[in-house]
């Protein structure tokens, strides 16, 4: 959280210092970031006007509102919605002063948009029942029989679309969609959030569950004992090893940004 910060800091003072707050389009929540904004406002004295949403909601809310949106800054779930506001024209080029601060790979070539934080798609287990050699070894092996009715995953969730997505370019649409419909008819349950997998797996209800990394160390700080352990896949450039980068960027028509 701090890397987030220093980075969010230097990017957000590109902005002028003037009496009207900063418009934030947030796509992420406010559990997650809110202390964040409110330590950049401490900091920096810059007034915050914090909209938060859904990633794809807020890309959908700035892409019709164009040049007339209020939006200042927008900090992004998932890279690729950035990516699309940069194409549309919306986004303004950042100081390569501050992009610098980033390696390469976790932000835009021509500086339009810079990555802040990340999170890996993981295999989260339980540890009283498995061992990392009895898990599978690819993320195809997670639909196989062996594993009926013993695996838990989120769908729905706004970073298992996002690792769908990335499997459509790497498998092929007929692939995925037959992946996805060997897990339906695995017996794989369907959870509305990734930390109901994780809480899941530790009771015992399932045995691993397709989820984010850091869920299990938020739970893990409520109890440190708890019988659970993420998995990466071991073989490099499997297509289950996803690292999904959030970013930051500064909208192309803010009056608030240095000329």
């Amino acid at each position: 959280m701090k890397k987030i910060m220093v980075t969010c800091v230097l990017l957000l003072s590109y902005t002028m210092v003037i009496a009207d707050p900063l418009v934030v389009y947030s796509g992420r929540g406010e559990s997650l970031v809110g202390l964040l904004y409110e330590q950049f406002e401490k900091e920096t004295g810059i007034k915050l006007d914090v909209r938060y949403n859904s990633t794809s909601a807020s890309a959908t809310q700035l892409l019709h509102e164009g040049k007339q949106s209020p939006a200042d800054v927008v900090f992004f779930q998932e890279s690729g919605y950035l990516n699309a506001l940069k194409n549309a024209g919306l986004l303004a080029s950042i100081d390569p002063q501050i992009t610098a601060l980033v390696k390469s790979k976790y932000r835009d070539q021509e500086n339009h948009w810079v990555g802040v934080s990340a999170r890996l798609r993981v295999l989260a287990y339980n540890t009283h029942k498995l061992t990392p050699e009895q898990l599978p070894q690819t993320l195809l092996e997670l639909a196989d029989k062996k594993w009926q009715g013993r695996v838990g995953w989120a769908p729905s969730n706004a970073s298992a679309q996002a690792h769908i997505h990335v499997l459509r370019k790497l498998w092929g649409d007929e692939q995925t969609t037959q992946w996805l419909q060997n897990m339906q008819n695995n017996d794989t349950v369907r959870y509305s959030r990734n930390s109901q997998i994780v809480r899941s797996i530790a009771n015992g209800e399932i045995d691993l569950g397709w989820v984010n990394h850091y869920y299990l160390h938020q739970l893990k700080k409520q109890n440190p004992r708890l019988t659970v352990a993420n998995f990466h896949f071991p073989k490099g450039g499997e297509a289950g090893n996803l690292l999904i980068v959030s970013g930051i960027g500064i909208t192309q028509h803010s009056a608030k940004k240095h000329q």
